[in-house]
């Protein structure tokens, strides 16, 4: 649960906590005591819905020997322009 909360925090420091629409993630190995994460997401579309401009994407976290421990997807709001 940690690891998709450094997740969540990659991602809200992107698009900022409010503007967060959808967050899903899927535990794919467990994270140890010590491990180091690294947190790297992706924008796979660009559209406007509900009057606002928003983004889909794909973040991952991975541990410190390359392995994938968390996946998972996003859509936010982002300001028009941007």
């Amino acid at each position: 649960m940690l690891t998709a909360g450094f997740v969540a925090r990659c991602l809200t420091d992107f698009v900022g906590a409010g503007n967060l629409r959808r967050y899903k993630v899927r535990f794919a190995t467990r994270v140890w005591p010590g491990d180091t994460i690294t947190c790297t997401g992706t924008v796979t579309r660009r559209y406007e819905e509900a009057g606002e401009a928003r983004i889909d994407g794909e973040c991952v976290a991975i541990n410190q020997k390359g392995e994938t421990a968390v996946t998972g997807t996003f859509t936010a709001a982002v300001p028009a322009g941007v």
